[in-house]
């Protein structure tokens, strides 16, 4: 639990990379862009100002260290007539509420600066959950703000000691350098920094007043959202860790260029180019070190055992991310076996997709081996590209409508797989847990809908049945806007029976706990959720949604081939349920696992898979029972 809060201590006080040049009216300009085309809010009214405010607060102060109560009381609680001026304001240009809650914030980093800290004790309660500083309240007086800072100290110190001595003293050292790097972007003396600081931190605010989903992205935060989608990016292919006096390389991925060159794990960057990367920040190095690919890049380093630095000419290149997009193995079963299949995201582009991949992968375990089944683990897999989504669900359907998306206006727009070729139409598991979201939510309802498949896993996925376009145009390497871009709501999704995931997340056919299986993580503990909805089913497609002209041309083809619903495995369920729960039931270690799980105490991802193992039980016996059908 400790290393969790280190990890969010670490990370809550900065913003990736450096400001753009942006201003009050490129600010109204991008909100009244993301209104537009947002599926319930038009422009910015008192509810959204008013989440506005509070968004801009927690911005500035996330560990809730530097603002008292009575600094802030106003805009936590405002007044109707407080709520309408702003609103007035903002519609005219004027952003004097933000510029008097950023200026409070000056004022109470010098106050914090005049404390005495150290000889207060800070008291650190016995159980502490995820979320635990977003339920802290605020402090009500100086005094309160002296013991919420000295708890927040030893909440540290405690941390990071279980990363060891030197461990523990560069990520104590490292969150005192992000601290350093927020109160000195508020307080900059550079006035056009401090102005882009803060109409940056305003337009996030205001962005994400709309939903849980909608936000804006600086360049650098744009850049890394592609790079999650793609899981590729151009560079030389090294992963670095902050040493606070340089930058260390710690890996070098396989086959990247630095592999051929006169870089090794353990040497130290100080320069970029000849900048200097000592007093930056890691968000900022990755920025001077990523670009065009061909282009070349020198890096000045320092290694042990060597006098002084030297230069390393690298050229960039593009690279996969290793093991961030799919992963195989596969499980002996009778005179064959069973493919596992592991999917991190789902990315597009112009060489791989998801569901080539996941295409191939069944092909060429087929011909190595015989399957009997599927398994499809979709556990912290986070989403991405619709497309894919649909694309992968089709691999293992006919043809049929496999989302159905409502905009702001209530239209229905039906996305279908056309293309009528399966990859796999045997026992098919897919694996799922809290952290399951978006176009995996997609795959996982959409073919349990049809009955093509058993989910299990946690209770529930995340629920995030709302879908998003982002402004990048990620068919290009890595073109950003230099204002940033956004992403907005557009609308919701609903699968094949009409059911959306919103909120609820898919609810699995078969319950198997797993590691976040008591973790408060889920679209309803979100900001400003958007609520749930259901519409008409669509396993019967009458294609109305679709130009008379295009319907006619494929009706008959399609409606020939449309995938019917299964009861083939629902049939089985109950038998499966019970197979289930007397193997849990009589596993020591799992009944361990799940004391463990429910006293809070922390559990390693790389400990022992129980999830994944009763997925392969689950598939056996199904196997077995369609054969014997």
């Amino acid at each position: 639990m400790f290393r969790r809060v280190l990890y969010f201590l670490l990370f809550c006080c900065s913003l990736e990379g450096g400001f753009p040049a942006i201003d009050g009216d490129i600010v109204c300009s991008k909100v009244s862009d993301i209104a537009s085309a947002h599926m319930k809010y038009d422009c910015i009214n008192e509810e959204l100002i008013s989440r506005a405010f509070l968004n801009f607060i927690d911005d500035l102060d996330p560990l809730k260290c530097y603002f008292i109560r009575s600094d802030i009381e106003r805009w936590l609680l405002p007044s109707s007539e407080l709520l309408r001026s702003a609103v007035l304001d903002y519609n005219s240009g004027d952003f004097s509420s933000f510029e008097e809650i950023f200026s409070i914030m000056s004022k109470a980093i010098e106050r914090r600066s005049s404390f005495a800290i150290d000889d207060i004790e800070g008291i650190i309660p016995e159980s502490l959950g995820s979320d635990f500083f977003h339920r802290l309240d605020w402090a009500d007086d100086e005094g309160a703000l002296c013991e919420r800072i000295a708890f927040v100290r030893d909440l540290e110190l405690r941390a990071a000691e279980g990363f060891g001595d030197e461990g523990g003293r560069r990520a104590l050292a490292r969150i005192a350098k992000r601290r350093r790097f927020h109160e000195d972007d508020i307080l900059n003396d550079n006035i056009v920094e401090r102005i882009r600081y803060f109409f940056t931190t305003v337009l996030k605010a205001l962005a994400s007043s709309f939903d849980a989903h909608t936000m804006y992205f600086t360049p650098a935060e744009a850049q890394q959202l592609l790079i999650d989608i793609q899981q590729r990016i151009f560079g030389i292919g090294v992963q670095i860790r902050d040493d606070l006096d340089g930058f260390t390389v710690t890996d070098i991925l396989d086959e990247a260029s630095a592999a051929f060159q006169d870089l090794v794990v353990g040497d130290r960057i100080v320069a970029v180019d000849g900048i200097s990367v000592v007093k930056i920040s890691i968000e900022e190095l990755a920025d001077l070190i990523r670009g065009e690919k061909g282009s070349e890049i020198i890096l000045t380093v320092v290694r042990d055992g060597v006098d002084g630095d030297f230069d390393v000419a690298i050229t960039r290149e593009e690279f996969i991310i290793p093991d961030a997009r799919i992963e195989t193995s596969f499980e002996p079963f009778g005179d064959g076996g069973i493919a596992v299949i592991k999917l991190h995201s789902f990315y597009q582009d112009p060489c791989f997709s998801s569901a080539g991949d996941i295409s191939a992968a069944i092909k060429e375990l087929n011909l190595s081996y015989k399957l009997s089944g599927v398994v499809l683990d979709l556990r912290g897999n986070g989403g991405g590209l619709l497309s894919q989504a649909i694309a992968v669900s089709g691999l293992f359907i006919t043809q049929g409508v496999v989302v159905s998306v409502k905009d702001s206006e209530g239209m229905i727009s039906r996305f279908r797989d056309f293309s009528g070729k399966v990859s796999w139409d045997g026992p098919l598991i897919i694996v799922t847990d809290r952290l399951s979201a978006s176009a995996s939510e997609i795959v996982a309802q959409t073919l349990q809908d049809y009955g093509r498949a058993i989910v299990i896993g946690d209770d529930h996925t995340l629920g995030k049945g709302t879908f998003q376009t982002f402004t990048a145009d990620d068919s290009q390497e890595g073109v950003i806007s230099a204002e940033g871009e956004y992403k907005v709501t557009r609308g919701m999704y609903y699968t094949a029976s009409g059911r959306s995931p919103q909120l609820t997340g898919v609810i699995p056919d078969i319950v198997v706990p797993g590691i976040f299986a008591m973790r408060p993580i889920g679209e309803k503990y979100a900001k400003y959720p958007i609520s749930n909805d259901i519409i008409v089913p669509s396993f019967d497609d009458d294609m109305e949604d679709l130009p008379f002209l295009q319907r006619k041309r494929i009706s008959k083809i399609y409606s020939y081939n449309i995938q019917k619903k299964l009861t083939t495995y629902t049939y089985h369920l109950a038998t499966l349920h019970n197979n289930t729960m007397k193997r849990l039931e009589n596993n020591n270690r799992y009944k361990m696992f799940l004391k463990d799980l429910s006293s809070g105490d922390s559990i390693s991802s790389g400990s022992e898979d129980f999830q994944l193992a009763e997925a392969l039980n689950i598939t056996k016996d199904l196997v077995v029972l369609c054969n014997a059908d």
